[in-house]
Parts: C-alpha cells; structure tokens; sequence
C-alpha cells in the first residue's frame, strides 16, 4: 500500500504522520517493523530491499521515506516511481514530503493520486481563529471567540508555535481560555507591533511609531523582515480599501480578500484613514528603502527609520 502527504504545512504533515506511526505501533505492538529513510540519500538497493520484505512477528510493516522529491538523482526518482507497484501488500509505504518541490516531477505525479495523496496547505489567515477553535476543543479546552481571534493575531501562522501556547493556556486557566489569558499569557508577535506602528503612523504620530520600530529592532528582529511585514500590512490595508469599494460589509471583506475577519475589524479603519494617493507614495517608499538597504547606500535601521518618517 501507498501512501502520500506532502504540502507546505509542515505542522499538518507531522501530525498526520505521528498518528499514524501510533495507531501502527499500537495495532504491531511495538517498532520492530517500523523503518524510517532519508529520502534524499536514498539507496536503490536497500529500498527495493525494504519494500519487498515480509514483516517479521507480525502482519505488517510500515516504511516511512521521507523528502524522496529532495532527491537530485533523476535515476533514483524514476527507479522509485517504477517500483510503487512492487510494494508487499503486507507493507506500507507513506511518502512525506514537506515544504517546496518541483510538481513537474514524474514521481509526485504518479504519487498524486486520489485515495493516496493528502496535501495539507498553508491555513488562510481568515480561517486561523476557526482553526485555533478546533485545537483548542481538541486538547479538551474550549476558547471565547474574541480570544481566538487575539490568539491568531498574536501568534500568526506559527502552528508549533500556536500548539505549545494553547498547552500553556490550558494548563493555566483550567480549560476555558479569554481574551485576559491570551493577553497576560502571550507574548505578542512581530505583526502585532507592526500593527501598532502603523495605527501611530495613521494619526500621523511620529514618535509613537519610532518608539514601536525601536522595540522591534532592540527584539533582534531583521530589518529586512521587520520591512517584508510593513509591506505586507500596507498591502492589506490596500486590498481592504480596494474591497471596501463593492462592500462596507467586513464578512465580504474578509472572504475577497482571504484576510482573518479580526484583522479586517481591526484594519478597517485604517483603510478608511489611508487614501489610496497616500498608499501609493508608502509603497513607493518602501520600495525605494528596501533597494537603498540592499545596496548598501544605507544602514538597515536607518532606512527603517527614514520610512517611518517618510510616510
């Protein structure tokens, strides 16, 4: 048996794997028929090897090969691809593979297949709070509305992260966690200071928005993702303005523009302070900026601050 999980969601992917591994090793009785392999270094002989073995003290063997896409040799990919079929139908055979990978490869179009492949994608940010619902009432919790909406927001698309935080969360509240916990708890991500920043650059205070920018640089964050996530909020901003347009609605909002219903709430009036002449020249600054820091005709931090005050 085959099969495939693959995807860009790396939280997804291992918890997918490590149930199954469980359930296998709960119904064998323990690992003596469970093989990992290196996909990426694989060995022709000892995989077909592995693959047409029979399971020993038991009534099956599981195999999992991981990164096979990773591969550079074109011979190993296509010898894989040939042997699919050659698997014991007393083994199983789960391919993984996490991240980016070339789709036009002969193996993953034959390993993509229905009933055998799951992809598991990034989570779009307007669905984030559902999610973070989900795993909390999974855990054996429950969550208010407003805290997963702050939870999201805090931890943004870090789902390791996002894990370990309702863990703590649980453990402290007992079971039911608010809006209070999250914010007593939790420490506040990157792109909620950013947001700050911008609110103070909105109401066109300066020294409020060094102040936050100063915060984020004394965090070791790098500037040149502290800039990446200005742009992505400014860029948000632009497509809820552009949004805004067709509907006042902020559901209809979030379902054009895939953003999380709490960040539209909280981007709305933003996008109401923001015209679109004053977007333009911010995203003509950034743009200027980021090609002045790359060529070093000026500091990173300095640039940072030369935006701030620019815009």
């Amino acid at each position: 048996m085959i099969l495939f999980f693959f995807g860009p969601n790396d939280y997804l992917v291992s918890r997918k794997v490590y149930e199954l591994k469980q359930r296998y090793l709960e119904k064998a009785g323990g690992d003596f028929n469970f093989l990992t392999l290196d996909g990426a270094t694989l060995v022709p002989q000892d995989y077909l090897r592995q693959i047409m073995a029979m399971p020993l003290l038991s009534s099956s063997r599981l195999i999992v090969v991981e990164n096979i896409l990773k591969n550079k040799n074109k011979e190993v990919l296509e010898m894989v691809k040939n042997s699919l079929d050659k698997v014991s139908s007393s083994t199983v055979v789960l391919f993984v593979q996490k991240g980016d990978f070339d789709r036009r490869l002969g193996l993953f179009r034959a390993l993509n297949r229905p009933k055998i492949a799951q992809e598991f994608k990034s989570i779009e940010p307007y669905k984030m709070p559902r999610f973070v619902t989900e795993e909390v009432e999974e855990k054996g919790g429950k969550i208010e509305k407003d805290a997963a909406n702050l939870l999201s927001e805090f931890v943004g698309d870090d789902l390791w992260r996002l894990s370990n935080e309702i863990d703590k969360l649980l453990s402290f509240t007992g079971g039911i966690i608010t809006s209070s916990d999250v914010e007593t708890l939790v420490v506040k991500n990157i792109t909620s200071n950013i947001f700050a920043m911008i609110d103070d650059l909105s109401r066109d205070l300066k020294g409020g928005a060094l102040k936050h920018l100063d915060a984020l640089l004394k965090s070791n964050e790098p500037p040149l993702r502290i800039l990446s996530l200005i742009n992505f909020q400014f860029r948000s901003i632009a497509q809820i303005k552009e949004a805004m347009e067709a509907s006042s609605n902020q559901f209809a909002i979030s379902k054009t523009t895939k953003l999380s219903p709490f960040q539209i709430s909280k981007s709305f009036s933003l996008a109401k302070k923001f015209s679109f002449s004053r977007l333009s020249q911010v995203y003509s600054e950034i743009v200027r900026v980021d090609f002045e820091i790359k060529t070093g005709k000026i500091e990173d931090a300095e640039g940072l601050r030369d935006l701030v005050l620019a815009v």
